[in-house]
């Protein structure tokens, strides 16, 4: 039988000191996104939206379930925002508008290939693609929408590489070169500071800060330390793609495959309290590197905290008010756990 547990470690780790705590949430069984707002903490289980209470790390509310109706998800929740006055939530068709005790407010339908964000004023930061002029090539925009989600203006546009999950008899050739290890590119909102975040590290540690205005604030890149992939690597995540490729493998396979000789600079990242945490692949102890920057570019620290990131570069983390909070999968007890970790 599974029981609640708090534990309480302590840990010194390279660039400062980390306290932490652990806590089991034995009612999790698929969560995905976290956030942390005031006094509550917002899990995304399936298609289920829990509420717990940061005091007690009781169950408080849960709304959202699977179906089509008014209030359900068709499928679970890719992104959750809480914010003063309702929790914003975003679906592949859909986006949600709900109280903070979980009453829909309203719904919207929404174009499935793009990335809704909550800005500032109740506007949103849009991101966008379409395709481009050239074979296997992919324009990528990001605008401000009002609260209605009109587009206002176009703020950033840059040409990317199709994704490489894309199964087409044009890629399906031993000249496309499939790249198993992409570029990073994120966006993300400061709404504090009214700043939109841009990382590519297709430029290298770089990012780009925007104002509300769709100018240029800010250009930041900062030399970092190469992390060279090795074969032993090379070959785990090549059997792991044709694993999840399952039936598409034989047409992936027509394909010729590409790794870099380094990773690329960032991995995932996250704007928190006016502050950029830039995870990098650089691993120690089973903790992952973060260098933490102001956003006029100043590195402010660089530490090790002990967080997982997925290959896909999407943070199953949140950061809020020099807390690190994750959800973990503890196989030995079979129980999800809360860590939370001090990272100031």
């Amino acid at each position: 039988m599974r029981k609640c547990a708090f534990v309480l470690f302590l840990l010194i780790v390279t660039g400062g000191f980390i306290s932490g705590e652990i806590i089991e949430f034995p009612d999790l069984k698929r969560p995905g996104t976290i956030r942390v707002d005031g006094s509550d903490i917002f899990v995304v289980d399936g298609c289920a939206i829990k509420i717990y209470s940061l005091e007690t790390y009781k169950l408080k509310a849960t709304f959202g379930k699977k179906g089509e109706g008014p209030g359900e998800f068709k499928w679970p929740p890719g992104n959750v925002t809480v914010l003063p006055d309702y929790v914003f939530v975003v679906q592949h068709e859909r986006v949600y508008w709900s109280s903070k005790q979980g009453e829909l407010v309203k719904e919207k339908k929404k174009s499935r290939g793009k990335r809704i964000i909550p800005f500032n004023k109740g506007n949103f930061v849009v991101v966008e693609e379409e395709d481009g002029q050239k074979s296997g090539k992919r324009n990528r925009f990001i605008a401000i929408y009002d609260s209605t989600l009109k587009k206002m203006n176009e703020v950033y546009k840059t040409e990317v590489n199709m994704s490489s999950m894309v199964v087409s008899p044009a890629l399906n050739i031993k000249s496309y070169k499939h790249h198993m290890i992409e570029p990073f590119w994120g966006v993300e909102c400061d709404r504090e500071n009214k700043r939109i975040v841009v990382a590519d590290s297709r430029e290298g540690f770089y990012f780009e800060i925007i104002d509300e205005k769709g100018n240029i604030a800010q250009r930041i890149n900062r030399k970092t330390e190469n992390i060279r992939l090795t074969e032993a690597y090379k070959k785990e995540k090549f059997e792991n793609f044709k694993k999840f490729a399952g039936p598409m493998w034989e047409h992936f396979n027509k394909r010729t495959f590409v790794f870099p000789d380094f990773f690329p600079s960032i991995r995932a990242f996250t704007v928190s309290d006016g502050e950029i945490y830039a995870a990098t692949y650089s691993r120690k102890d089973n903790k992952t590197e973060f260098i933490v920057l102001d956003l006029k570019g100043k590195i402010i620290k660089k530490m090790f905290i002990p967080v997982r990131v997925s290959d896909a570069g999407i943070p199953r983390f949140t950061i809020n008010k020099g807390k690190c909070y994750q959800i973990i999968d503890n196989e030995v007890t079979e129980t999800w756990e809360l860590h939370i970790h001090n990272i100031e």
